[in-house]
């Protein structure tokens, strides 16, 4: 992470496993127009793009900020369809019937 990227961002805990974060948590400032700014490090980390919605989930013991669902279904949907360029459906039929028990 950059020192500008700091800015607004305060951390607060960090655990790591195996020299791998494995959590991290911040702390933010919500701004006078009850605006939060999301640091353009977690912006490129995440692939998060401006005017992008994003999921707030409430627990118990506070709120989590997630990417869209919809978007990541999407993004594995796109994925898949590029790999499968090209292939027929009956190939796919063939390559299932060939690994059936």
């Amino acid at each position: 992470m950059e020192e500008g990227e700091l800015k607004d961002l305060i951390p607060l805990r960090m655990e790591k496993s195996n020299a791998k974060l494995k959590t991290a948590e911040y702390l933010l400032r919500i701004r006078e127009d009850k605006s939060i700014v999301i640091p353009e490090y977690f912006m490129k980390r995440y692939r998060l793009i401006p005017k992008q919605q994003i999921e707030i989930l409430e627990e118990k013991d506070g709120l989590r900020i997630t990417k869209k669902r919809q978007d990541v279904y999407d993004k594995f949907v796109e994925l898949l369809g590029e790999g499968l360029k090209g292939v027929e459906w009956r190939d796919i039929e063939a390559w299932r019937e060939d690994r059936c028990f």
